[in-house]
Formats: C-alpha cells, structure tokens, sequence
C-alpha cells in the first residue's frame, strides 16, 4: 500500500514537472529594432503557446518544439519583458531593449547637378525610410531647411553649392542618423556644339554652347588664350559670356578661307573641356 502511494506521488510529480517545462532559455539578439525577427529557444513549444512583449500579443512566425521565431512589432524606444504564456503556466522573462530603426536614405533626386546651371532646382527630394515628424536634413553637418512630406519622402531647398562631393543625412528627434548620401555637384565644362552667328564683314560671332561655363572661364583657340570682356572692343578677338551654357567667340579672321580650329574651355579651377574641333574662317 505505501509503495503504491510512492508510485502514485511520484506519476503525478513528473506529470507536474511536465506541466511546468515551459521555458524559455536563450533570447537573439535581446537589442532590436522594430521589424526585426526575433529567435527564443526552450520549451517544450506548443501551438497554443502565446508570446508577449510588456501587455502586447505578439503572432509568431513559426514554432517549433524548440524554437519560437517572431517579428518585433512597432513599439516605442524603450525596454521591454518578454515572456511565453500557455494556458497553464507563463515562462520566466527576458529584458528586450527595443532601439528606434534609425532613419535611412536611399535616393536624392536629383543626385547629381552642374554648379553652374541656367535650370533653377526648387528643391531636391531624398527618398527612403523611417523619416519620423521633426526629422531634419543635414549638409555637409550643417542643418539646412528642408520639409518633410511623409516617413518616406523629405524635400531640401538647395543653396549654392560648389563643385565636389557633398554630404545628405536625416535625422530624426531621438537624434539617430541616417547614413550619408552623396551628392555630386558637377562642375566640369564640356561643349556640346558650336555654331556661326552674326557676320560683320571683317568678324563674325562664333556661339559656343556646352555647361559649366562661368564668367572667368577662359577660352583657348589653337592653344591661344582670348580674352573674355563684358563689353565689345572694336577691332580685337575677345569672349563674351552670356550664361552657365553659352559663350560667343567674336572672331577677326585674317582670310576667309575655312581651316580646323580646336577650341576649349578652361575654367577657374583648372577643370577643362576636351578639345572641340570645328571648321571656320
């Protein structure tokens, strides 16, 4: 009789322990980010188990007899328990810090633009994710005004930018950066085409048309620089700039008989078109 008592005490302390296996032993990674999935190890894993982040139900991706795989729903930054529930008992918990997704560029539109351009840009987009309300933009580290359109989409006023590679970054209230995107500011000349214009017997004007002209650019004829005026001195080869896309040649041709000439245009910076031949007088 008092072994049977034993065995009875001893079925129905495992049956217990059973009851109770539900455990949770490992949790990857405990630092997260919304969206990101999550690994919990343990068990034994039922389907009626249920996985709670603070008081929120959380559905599982998948489970398994040892393994629960779950998605990290959009909660605040902050720290979180973590813990399973079955209808007979809870696990133990597990600390879940939850860190903000840092906001991310992916596109500016345009990325890349002349510096000196007759096109005046209203603004340029930047496209990408997790632009929280007060996001800002950064420049080169400098805050430059900017609206925000919705978590995807932030608009930039452009200022005046000088030739070279330039840095964009969002950043959100909590202060998290996004990595920086580059924009390339484009400050190279080239000539697109040249054409013959007004004919005053002894000169004639030669249009040049390209981008990236500014209005010390220089202009070499065969090698030969030409000085570039604002105003038209009679009797002597000069350049005059018109925009960022056209400069007019005046030339004094000794003979009328046509010859190739190479024309290039040199600019501040030292930055230079490829030589551009033409036929003319």
């Amino acid at each position: 009789m008092k072994f049977s008592a034993f065995l009875f005490f001893l079925f129905t302390s495992l049956a217990s322990n059973s009851a109770l296996a539900l455990e949770m032993l490992s949790v990857s990674p405990q630092r997260t980010q919304p969206g990101q999935v999550i690994r919990v190890t343990g068990g034994p894993f039922e389907g009626n188990v249920r996985i709670y982040i603070g008081d929120q139900t959380v559905q599982p991706l998948s489970i398994q007899e040892r393994e629960i795989l779950f998605k990290v729903p959009d909660l605040s930054e902050g720290e979180y328990l973590l813990f399973l529930r079955s209808d007979e008992e809870d696990s133990r918990a597990f600390r879940l810090e939850v860190e903000e997704k840092p906001p991310v560029i992916y596109l500016l539109i345009p990325s890349v633009v002349d510096e000196c351009t007759t096109d005046t840009l209203s603004r340029y987009e930047v496209q990408g994710d997790n632009f929280q309300r007060g996001a800002i933009l950064l420049l080169d580290g400098t805050v430059v005004p900017s609206v925000r359109q919705n978590a995807q989409t932030l608009t930039l006023t452009p200022p005046y930018l000088k030739g070279g590679i330039h840095q964009v970054q969002a950043v959100n209230p909590s202060g998290r950066k996004s990595l920086p995107q580059a924009l390339l500011v484009n400050n190279q000349p080239e000539i697109f085409s040249v054409f013959q214009g007004d004919d005053n017997v002894n000169s004639y004007e030669l249009y040049i048309q390209g981008k990236n002209f500014f209005s010390n650019s220089k202009l070499l004829v065969d090698g030969r620089p030409i000085r570039t005026v604002s105003g038209i001195p009679a009797q002597t080869e000069i350049v005059r700039y018109v925009d960022c896309n056209t400069l007019v040649y005046i030339r004094y041709p000794y003979s009328r008989e046509l010859k190739q000439v190479s024309l290039r245009v040199v600019n501040p910076n030292g930055t230079q078109t490829p030589p551009f031949s033409v036929t003319i007088p």
